[in-house]
């Protein structure tokens, strides 16, 4: 059972894609309150954000492709929840 992503027992649950987007804005958030703090270990904090947000990036882009692939098969992403 999805506990974040909409699933047959989670159906208000969100899509990956809002998941991600979500997420990021996140993340994006923390880096704003620490970008000019120039502490050394700050600065590593603010480099791990940067990574990560990278990472959601290109999660994000699978995510699309993904979408895409079951479109062109006709698929509609919920159709695919709980297979």
């Amino acid at each position: 059972m999805t506990k974040i992503l909409i699933s047959p027992e989670n159906p208000k649950g969100l899509k990956l894609e809002a998941a991600l987007v979500a997420l990021r804005n996140d993340v994006l958030s923390r880096c704003s309150h620490i970008v000019d703090d120039p502490r050394p270990p700050i600065r590593e904090v603010l480099n791990n954000n940067l990574e990560i947000l990278r990472l959601l990036s290109q999660s994000l882009e699978k995510v699309r492709e993904s979408e895409k692939i079951l479109s062109s098969l006709g698929i509609a992403e919920g159709a695919t929840r709980g297979r």
